[in-house]
């Protein structure tokens, strides 16, 4: 017999116990699981639970709480009042990127009400009865920008409120979008 062959006789048997020790029959309280994550007890996003009084998984938060974004922008900037009142003034710097942004806001959320020009109506305010108020009239202009970011945060009348939409500084886009418009005469 060939060197080879000897060591290969001497390397077999520990072969064998080691793939009669890989095969065993194991219980799961043996083995290591890695992926018991995925078998603990959870809820789906969406689903029900059990332990909630309402039995929903998902959560809301308490009414009063602000997002950590409000917080730093500020109670003026959240709410558009100050001591009570509304403001009269834009409480943020008025960028070019914050008029890009309240122009393509506007589009997206006014427009289709509203209209673009002034005296006209967007294919959905066409419809409505009483039509809305234009956003270039005296109407909205006699208004101070707390009373419209108020109206554009909760709604009035059929107009929804666009506070789940659109965050503060956003809303205060749309706001300084239309004041310009204003001032341009577009």
């Amino acid at each position: 017999m060939t060197a080879t062959g000897r060591a290969w006789w001497r390397v077999a048997p520990w072969l064998l116990v080691l793939v009669a020790v890989a095969c065993r029959h194991s219980t799961e309280r043996e083995r290591v699981d890695f992926e018991r994550m995925r078998r603990q007890q959870r809820v789906n996003a969406y689903g029900s639970a059990a332990t909630f009084s309402n039995g929903m998984a998902m959560r809301a938060p308490p009414a009063g709480t602000l997002s950590r974004e409000d917080f730093v922008l500020g109670d003026s900037v959240v709410s558009g009042k100050q001591r009570g009142a509304y403001v009269s003034r834009i409480p943020l710097s008025v960028t070019h990127e914050l008029m890009a942004r309240g122009a393509r806001d506007f589009q997206t959320y006014c427009v289709v009400c509203h209209g673009d020009q002034p005296g006209t109506l967007g294919i959905v305010g066409m419809n409505l009865q009483p039509p809305p108020p234009s956003l270039f009239g005296d109407c909205v202009r006699g208004r101070t920008p707390g009373e419209i970011f108020e109206v554009i945060s909760h709604g009035r009348g059929r107009m929804p409120g666009y506070r789940w939409a659109l965050p503060a500084a956003e809303r205060w886009g749309i706001i300084a979008y239309l004041r310009s418009r204003e001032e341009t005469g577009r």
